[in-house]
């Protein structure tokens, strides 16, 4: 069974529910969901990257209704870009970074010119 929160978005959850309950492990304020949200994580973002990726070619393979199949194609989609994502730099860390960088070549070209 699946979720049944909606999400920010205003779409509904798809994650599975709990079982013996209406909602997933992220929306859920159930004990047994509080203590699996405490635990860490057993998988990389690598892995799940993997395992969204093998979803989204199950999916493409199905013979479910093509509507069916571009909503959960789309999900899938953006849950690997919300995973891809998650670990960029901002714009201002690497414009700093940027900054830094040119200030150091700076800094060495006067020390060359003093030598």
């Amino acid at each position: 069974m699946r979720c049944t929160a909606i999400t920010m978005s205003g779409q509904k959850c798809r994650m599975f529910s709990i079982r013996g309950e209406d909602k997933c492990v992220i929306h859920s304020q159930s004990e047994v969901a509080v203590k699996a949200r405490q635990r860490p994580c057993r998988y990389t973002k690598g892995d799940m990257i993997l395992e969204l990726q093998r979803q989204l070619r199950n999916v493409k393979s199905s013979k479910a209704e093509p509507l069916e199949k571009s909503r959960e194609i789309r999900a899938l989609i953006t849950q690997i870009d919300n995973l891809k994502e998650y670990d960029k730099p901002s714009k201002e860390k690497v414009e700093s970074e940027k900054e830094d960088a040119f200030e150091e070549r700076v800094k060495r070209s006067m020390e060359e010119k003093e030598k």
